[in-house]
């Protein structure tokens, strides 16, 4: 079902009430060939509804195997494995679902 955007525009100014950041990730190799992540500071932000207990709703409705530590709707775009932090915490980015009227971003916690 497809939904106009002036609902979309509805939902978000209803729900999407959380500020998300994406940090910026520098990869670097050594000489011995040992790559190393390094964390720099958020190049943009996203609003969104941030979700922490809704783990057996997600696992039932998608199926999802990985552990995962927040789940965000939101009708913005992130890709895997991006870095995003909400209330000071980083959080990778395990996969992102498109739904009818927003994405489902789940993360896991950065380094867990």
């Amino acid at each position: 079902m497809l939904f106009p955007n002036n609902f979309k525009k509805q939902i978000a100014g209803v729900f999407y009430d959380k500020e998300v950041g994406v940090k910026q990730v520098t990869v670097t190799t050594s000489a011995e060939g040992q790559r190393k992540k390094t964390l720099g500071s958020v190049t943009r932000t996203f609003k969104g509804n941030v979700q922490f207990g809704n783990r057996k709703v997600v696992v039932e409705q998608y199926g999802l195997k990985n552990e995962f530590d927040l789940t965000i709707t939101t009708d913005d775009t992130v890709d895997l494995n991006d870095v995003i932090c909400y209330d000071n915490i980083d959080y990778v980015v395990t996969d992102v679902i498109k739904c009818d009227t927003h994405n489902l971003i789940v993360a896991s916690k950065y380094g867990k």
